[in-house]
């Protein structure tokens, strides 16, 4: 490999990129670092922190409860429909799967226990029937 294809590689990580900074998504690795950061009030004091980890799991939570509420507010009609014919996933799959990616890109690798998202949908979308989903449904 040359230089200038390891160098490509490394910047393909980074969303955005300067000559002394470098911005990616964090993965399970940065969990620890995350962590010590978020609890830290150096870090943290000009957007509400210190942050525990209750706190973060709440936050994770919320937003999974956001995104949901959204997809339900701009697809009313095929959120009723879905429910009665019970494939309410095949409806608003592409909805439901773009939500589920920036979900996961937020908190995907920091709360990996609880699957907020999932409980989220059923209890906003299908009304806490997960049959409602359909068989397609998988989470």
């Amino acid at each position: 490999m040359t230089d200038t294809s390891a160098k490509s590689e490394t910047t393909k990580k980074y969303i955005l990129k300067s000559e002394r900074l470098g911005f990616r998504w964090w993965t399970a690795d940065d969990l620890p670092l995350a962590q010590q950061l978020w609890g830290d009030l150096e870090v943290t004091k000009y957007f509400g922190g210190p942050f525990s980890e209750d706190e973060v799991r709440n936050k994770a939570k919320r937003f999974a409860k956001l995104l949901v509420e959204e997809i339900k507010l701009y697809n009313q009609s095929k959120v009723s429909e879905g429910r009665s014919t019970k494939d309410l996933y095949d409806r608003l799959k592409d909805d439901i799967d773009k939500s589920r990616a920036t979900y996961d890109k937020r908190y995907g690798q920091t709360v990996k226990d609880v699957d907020y998202f999932t409980q989220e949908l059923v209890r906003i979308l299908a009304d806490n029937d997960r049959t409602v989903l359909g068989a397609n449904f998988r989470w």
